[in-house]
């Protein structure tokens, strides 16, 4: 039976329980917006390598001109798509990245701090890439030092069809992948 004396001590109750104020994120708006972020962990940059694939696959190094049809977003890891059709066969761990104005890129390798195997690498990229493809010598490249992560045992393609520009997938889609795969936007 509800009576005054047991609705009085449950007035008492709550009153003594502090319960910190609510502090909107976002005053005078109902709600709160919601942006979903993915983890950079997550996300695996995917660039069409071409005919340097090879020499990425050899060096661990891959390299692009600064400039802003290169403005990737950040991410932990990085996979390349081969030439007819893009398919991906590997994801590697993006180790380190450096900057390196090739007007002086024997200077600035010596000066960055880098271990001995890592400017051996560098050195090997360059020298194999100016044997081949070249560079634009006025221009200042990021270099991106790379290790083993994971094969891609079924190879999978980029849906829709494979482009010059970059593209974004999540690791997990390109592991489980047993053909056709979509990229983060397209999901």
């Amino acid at each position: 039976m509800l009576t005054t004396e047991k609705i009085e001590a449950e007035r008492k109750a709550i009153s003594e329980i502090q319960i910190p104020p609510i502090t909107p994120k976002q005053p005078e708006k109902w709600g709160a917006t919601v942006v979903k972020k993915e983890s950079t962990e997550q996300i695996v940059l995917s660039v069409s390598a071409g005919k340097t694939l090879s020499i990425v696959e050899n060096t661990y190094i891959h390299a692009h001109p600064v400039k802003s049809s290169y403005n990737y977003r950040d991410t932990d890891f990085i996979t390349f798509r081969q030439d007819g059709g893009g398919a991906m066969n590997h994801v590697y761990k993006i180790a380190k990245t450096v900057l390196i104005n090739m007007w002086e890129w024997q200077e600035m390798i010596q000066q960055i701090e880098l271990s001995i195997e890592e400017k051996a690498r560098l050195t090997d990229y360059i020298t194999s890439r100016l044997a081949g493809f070249n560079f634009t010598l006025s221009l200042t490249y990021k270099f991106y030092l790379l290790e083993d992560y994971i094969d891609l045992p079924n190879t999978p393609k980029p849906t829709p069809k494979n482009s010059p520009s970059e593209r974004y997938y999540r690791l997990e889609s390109l592991i489980k992948s047993t053909g056709l795969v979509k990229t983060l936007s397209k999901e």
